[in-house]
């Protein structure tokens, strides 16, 4: 018998495609902003360039789980999890371009508004709660996605406010990752 979790799970994998589709992009940059509060210019999300790699963490459980034991049981990570991890940085330095674009297409269709702190910082960006289609945020199919937002969010409480280098070196260096200037 097929539990619904599982239905769900089914579901995205039919819809999306992990790689360089945009859809899978959008809903999960959508359900990330959206989980981490960040709704309002006070509680914008500080450093776009997260994003690339949270969509790597947060649609892959197996990742987010490592981080999760590793902070639960206060142990080194073995040699496969941390090929795991690595897997997901370079995943999103692969992704960053297209993160970029989805970035500027939902600021575009006015689903997120950017502000940028002065001319050669990050952007910071926050969800137009009255723009998004009512009831998508809140869909049982993405139950997954906010799940594992929270786990990173326990994780690492600033996560929305963290700046890059700091998260990188959080959830990347200090598992033993080796990570470059982005």
């Amino acid at each position: 018998m097929v539990t619904p979790e599982q239905h769900d799970a089914a579901k995205r994998r039919i819809m999306f495609i992990a790689g360089e589709d945009f859809n899978f992009l959008t809903y999960n940059i959508l359900i990330i902003l959206h989980s981490l509060d960040a709704t309002s210019s006070e509680n914008s999300f500080v450093d776009h360039r997260k994003l690339a790699f949270l969509v790597n963490l947060v649609s892959s459980p197996m990742a987010y789980r490592i981080l999760l034991r590793r902070k639960r049981l206060h142990a080194r990570l073995g040699t496969r999890d941390i090929h795991t991890l690595s897997t997901a940085y370079a995943q999103g330095i692969a992704r960053r371009h297209l993160v970029e674009r989805v970035l500027y297409v939902l600021t575009r269709r006015g689903l997120l508004q950017a502000t940028q702190a002065n001319a050669d910082g990050p952007l910071r960006f926050h969800l137009d709660l009255e723009a998004v289609p009512s009831g998508f945020l809140t869909s049982d199919v993405y139950a997954l996605e906010r799940e594992t937002v929270s786990e990173l969010k326990r994780l690492a409480p600033t996560l929305r406010k963290q700046r890059f280098e700091t998260f990188l070196e959080r959830f990347f260096s200090d598992h033993g990752v080796q990570t470059w200037q982005v």
